[in-house]
C-alpha cells in the first residue's frame, strides 16, 4: 500500500499528512526553517524518517518548475532561490518527489476535493499575508509563460503610484495588514487578532465596519477584474479569513452591485467560501503528485 507524506511548507510551520487509500489518516505540524537550507531539510528528514513513505507531495511558496523541481525563488526561503528541490530530495530519499507552488495546489485541492470539482474553468483566490492563488482553466491547472498565473498579490491597483508596493493587492487584500489598520485606528495596544477583529465586526464597531466593508470592496473590483479575463464559473476565497463566512457574502454582494451599472457588461460573478480551509493545499500537493508520471 502507498503511503504518501505531504508537505504544505508555509513561512513558520509546515503542517505534514499522511494519505493511503486517497484519505488523509494522520496529521502533523513541524516548524519551517527560514535560516538555512541544512536546517530546513533536518526538519524534513525527521519527518521522513518517522513515517517512512513510499512518495512525497509538497506545497511551497514561490515560483517552482513542478517538472524539473527548480526553484525560480522561494518567497522567504530565501535559500531555496535557483535550488533543484525535487532533485534534491530524491536523491536523498529514493522516493517518488512532486513539488508546485502553494497558491496552485489550494487551486488543484478544490478541483480534486472541493468547490471546483467537475469545474471546467474556476479561480482560487487565497487571503492571507498577501493574495495567492490558482487558476483553473479547461480543468487544468494554468500555470503560465513565467509560472507566475495566479500570483495575485502583484496586481496593480494603482496607476498614479504603480511601482509603489503599497498600492499592489498583496498590500490593499492582506488579512493581516486588515487586522493591523483597525489595530491602528482604533489605539489599540497589546494583542489583536483576526478573531478579535471579527468580534468587533458582530458588534457592529463603526471603524472596524468601515475598514472590513472598504477591505472587501477592494477584493471584489479585483474579481470583476478576473471574471472579465478569464471569465470562470466560480471564485474561491481560501485563506485563514475565508473561515468568516460574512467576508464571501460581502464580497458576493458588492461584486453583484458593480455587475449592475449600466453599460459595463460582466457575466455572472459567484464568489464562494472554501469548505477545504487548511486542507486544501494538502489535497492538492497530492493530487498534483498523483497526475505525475513517475
Amino acid at each position: 500500500m502507498s503511503k504518501i507524506l505531504v508537505m504544505d511548507i508555509g513561512g513558520s510551520a509546515t503542517k505534514t499528512a499522511i494519505i493511503e487509500n486517497n484519505e488523509i489518516v494522520d496529521r502533523d505540524k513541524i516548524p519551517t526553517s527560514t535560516q538555512s537550507l541544512e536546517e530546513f531539510v533536518d526538519n524534513i528528514d525527521k519527518v521522513v524518517n518517522k513515517v517512512k513513505p513510499t512518495g512525497i507531495a509538497i506545497s511551497i511558496p514561490g515560483l517552482v518548475n513542478s517538472k524539473t523541481g527548480l526553484m525560480k525563488h522561494g518567497g522567504s526561503l530565501s535559500f531555496i532561490k535557483d535550488f533543484n528541490m525535487k532533485t534534491f530530495l530524491q536523491e536523498r530519499y529514493k522516493v517518488k518527489i512532486a513539488i508546485e507552488n502553494d497558491g496552485k495546489c489550494a487551486a488543484l485541492g478544490e478541483l480534486y476535493k472541493g468547490k471546483l470539482q467537475g469545474c471546467e474553468d474556476g479561480v482560487v483566490i487565497v487571503i492571507g499575508t498577501g493574495i495567492g492563488g490558482g487558476i483553473i482553466a479547461n480543468g487544468k491547472l494554468l500555470k503560465g509563460e513565467h509560472l507566475s498565473a495566479g500570483e495575485f498579490s502583484f496586481v496593480r491597483t494603482n496607476d498614479e503610484n504603480p511601482e509603489n508596493f503599497r498600492n499592489a493587492w498583496g498590500a490593499k487584500g492582506s488579512s493581516v495588514g486588515l487586522v493591523k489598520r483597525v489595530k491602528l485606528a482604533k489605539g489599540i495596544e497589546g494583542e489583536f487578532d483576526g478573531i478579535d477583529l471579527f468580534k468587533l465586526i458582530e458588534e457592529e464597531d463603526e471603524i472596524a465596519v468601515e475598514a472590513f466593508n472598504s477591505f472587501c470592496k477592494k477584493i471584489a473590483v479585483q474579481i470583476v477584474n478576473i471574471q472579465v479575463i478569464l471569465d470562470p464559473k466560480k471564485i474561491i476565497i481560501g485563506g485563514g479569513i475565508s473561515a468568516q463566512k460574512i467576508l464571501t457574502e460581502k464580497i458576493q454582494a458588492i461584486a453583484t452591485e458593480l455587475n449592475t451599472i449600466p453599460g459595463m457588461y460582466t457575466p455572472e460573478i459567484i464568489v464562494e467560501q472554501s469548505e477545504l480551509g487548511n486542507d486544501a493545499n494538502i489535497y492538492g500537493a497530492y493530487y498534483n503528485y498523483i497526475q505525475e508520471e513517475l
